[in-house]
């Protein structure tokens, strides 16, 4: 019998893609009760963004529940410090 068995680094890799996806089913249902459209592009490069650390931490730790959580955590980090670092710009340019 043949047995295919995905290497490691893939396996964590869409540990975190998949964490990141569960996090943007939350921004995917906000974006459909408010009426907004749907960012199909952004979707896909947050996605592959969770996959690529999900699948550097993972592969460190050798845990696919840290993928998980980081393809879940890191993109939302990233995400809040852009946010912060945009607002400070728009300020600086105030003043």
């Amino acid at each position: 019998m043949f047995e295919f068995v995905l290497p490691a680094w893939i396996t964590l890799a869409l540990a975190g893609a998949l964490g990141q996806l569960l996090r943007a089913l939350v921004g995917v249902k906000k974006a459909i009760d408010s009426g907004e459209q749907i960012d199909t592009e952004r979707l896909v490069w947050t996605t592959l963004y969770g996959m690529f650390w999900g699948g550097i931490i993972g592969y460190f730790c050798q845990d696919w529940k840290a993928a998980f959580t980081s393809g879940f955590a890191v993109t939302d980090f990233t995400e809040g410090l852009v946010k912060v670092l945009q607002h400070k710009a728009v300020n600086n340019k105030k003043k």
